[in-house]
């Protein structure tokens, strides 16, 4: 089954409660954690993924795309969020924090951005849970979505195997998220296509339905 994770990151920030209720069939939400010194932009500092985590029921996946995961790592765990990627690119000891996830409870993900070798995570394949793949990058230009990546998407799902969870997170609408999907990720984080819409829960459903039939041909 292919998923589709909402990214609070995209969200009205003013209503974050009530996009969390909007979303309550959602089973898990996404949260990109950005730093402004890993990436340009900030989104959330850990006072508010405290107040979300205690507050939504959906599962948390935390995307920390930031220079020193080690500072965040042990907080997300203790606030219950289910799941953390951390960047292959974010320090020199990967497998130390991805084995901490894993000591701590949680999955443990490995991200790369668009320059990174997806083959370099082979050396870590024993701590990862999942991957994930961005699609984008933060060019100034509304993270436009990089088709190129889709080779890459295949390429990881080649190296990896059939039983290890990709994720795809960046740019991703309706336009791109059926090929996506065909180069083998599980799940597709999508944002503005989903926040921008009139009504988020029934843009939710229409883009699940859509990803479920394709999947079924």
């Amino acid at each position: 089954m292919i998923l589709i994770e909402p990214s609070l990151a995209s969200a009205d920030q003013l209503n974050l409660q009530t996009h969390i209720d909007t979303l309550k069939n959602a089973p898990s939400l996404h949260l990109d954690i950005e730093d402004g010194n890993f990436v340009p932009n900030i989104t959330f500092g850990l006072k508010t993924v405290r107040a979300v985590a205690r507050y939504a029921k959906q599962r948390l996946d935390a995307h920390l795309m930031v220079s020193q995961p080690e500072n965040y790592v042990l907080d997300l765990l203790q606030m219950g969020v289910h799941s953390i990627a951390i960047h292959i690119e974010a320090g020199q000891y990967p497998a130390v924090q991805l084995q901490a996830i894993r000591k701590g409870g949680g999955r443990a993900g490995l991200a790369f951005n668009c320059m990174a070798p997806i083959e370099a995570g082979l050396a870590y394949r024993e701590w990862i849970d999942y991957l994930l793949i961005m699609t984008s990058e933060p060019d100034g230009m509304g993270q436009r979505f990089n088709e190129h990546i889709l080779q890459k998407i295949s390429r990881a799902r080649t190296l990896y195997g059939p039983e290890m969870e990709i994720m795809a997170d960046g740019g991703i609408g309706e336009e791109q998220m059926a090929a996506v999907a065909a180069c083998g990720a599980n799940v597709i984080v999508m944002g503005r296509t989903i926040w921008n819409a009139p009504d988020p829960q029934e843009q939710y459903g229409v883009l699940m339905e859509r990803l479920q039939r394709y999947g079924e041909q």
